[in-house]
């Protein structure tokens, strides 16, 4: 047997060469070489692209937004109002405002 390259899934049974057409490691996720099943990203990060190699390819979720693990976006999860989310943020109410202050608009960054 041989050890499927990085970036790709090699499941079970697999009998042909992995390519990237055939065997993509999926959005959402990273592939180290001889992975199955692919590996999640981290919370707070996000990968939209097939084929990650390793959690490099996982990008911090940008400050105003935050991205739970397994994420391939993150435009559609914008901070709550009364909250700000910096950037590698992965819940959209872990950072309240602080008292004296407030924000009533989404995509609060600090």
């Amino acid at each position: 047997t041989q050890r499927g390259p990085a970036g790709l899934v090699c499941p079970a049974g697999t009998s042909v060469v992995p390519s990237v057409v055939t065997h993509a490691c999926p959005v959402a996720s990273y592939c180290p070489e001889a992975t199955w099943p692919q590996v999640a990203c981290p919370r707070g990060t996000y990968n939209p692209s097939t084929h990650g190699a390793s959690v490099a390819n996982c990008t911090v979720c940008p400050a105003q937004y935050w991205c739970p693990a397994n994420s391939s976006s993150y435009s559609s999860n914008v901070c709550e109002p009364g909250h700000f989310c910096p950037a590698g943020s992965y819940n959209n109410t872990a950072y309240k405002c602080p008292a004296g202050s407030y924000r009533g608009l989404t995509r609060g960054e600090a």
